[in-house]
């Protein structure tokens, strides 16, 4: 499978929405004119629906799924070694390109920055919305979560990542059913709920990615020993660390809460 082939899925899935949307809006208006639906209607635009979508179906069943699962993963993994948990945006298209391509870890880096911060940040602005509007699993850090995004929209991307390392901890916990336990272990409960999902879906690529970087931003540095190179838990929140944070790693983390949630 090469890029054009990637390049068609995304084109052919946004055009199989893009269709059953407007076939339900039709279908919906429909009833709304009709306290006592005509079945005959009712059905003729039912077997529209089918029949406009039916091209697009037959597209999908010819893709090489499993092949593309395969990139889809190993995209993922080198992402989440650079801190990077699945973004709930990107296209598979992206995904795969972005790894695949002969990009260097400085330039994914850049294309992940610049993926929430050029156009106005739109995407990071969706990204807020997520966490912040569309999730009930975050309800109890609603508060302290909008002011880290108020820090972060003036420029103060130290503040909110010792507030956003806790918030991860605690979120991890909730999902695994743990967050009233005396002992937190957020490695451990992301790789239990990688395992407890179904390899290729979209859920285990979110714990798979979420458990590797989990591994490095809660790993156990030593206080006496070099600096960990990269975000740490254990240092940040035991005041060890010198601040030397940047807008990349603020993101990550903003982007990992949008993962999980």
């Amino acid at each position: 499978m090469d890029n054009q082939e990637i390049a068609e899925i995304d084109t052919t899935l946004n055009a199989v929405g893009k269709e059953y949307r407007q076939r339900m809006d039709a279908l919906a208006q429909a009833l709304a004119v009709m306290f006592l639906p005509n079945k005959d209607q009712l059905s003729a635009i039912w077997a529209a629906s089918l029949s406009s979508v039916q091209p697009f179906l037959d597209r999908l069943s010819r893709i090489d799924w499993q092949n593309l699962e395969i990139r889809i993963e190993q995209s993922c993994e080198k992402l989440a070694h650079l801190g990077w948990t699945l973004p709930m945006r990107f296209t598979p298209r992206q995904l795969v390109e972005l790894a695949e391509r002969g990009n260097s870890d400085q330039q994914v880096e850049q294309y992940m920055l610049d993926f929430f911060t050029l156009e106005g940040g739109r995407f990071f602005l969706d990204l807020r919305s997520d966490v912040l509007g569309s999730s009930t699993r975050l309800i109890g850090w609603r508060n302290l979560l909008e002011q880290c995004f108020d820090a972060y929209g003036r420029g103060h991307y130290l503040v909110p990542i010792p507030a956003l390392l806790s918030v991860i901890e605690g979120a991890v916990a909730q999902e695994a059913g743990k967050l009233k336990v005396g002992q937190v272990d957020p490695k451990k409960h992301a790789a239990d709920l990688e395992k407890s999902e179904q390899p290729g879906s979209t859920r285990y690529l979110v714990w798979r990615t979420t458990r590797v970087v989990l591994d490095k931003l809660f790993a156990n540095y030593c206080f006496g020993g070099p600096h960990p190179g990269e975000l740490n838990r254990h240092w940040i929140l035991h005041g060890r660390d010198h601040t030397q944070w940047t807008r990349t790693d603020a993101l990550q983390l903003f982007n990992l809460l949008d993962t999980i949630q």
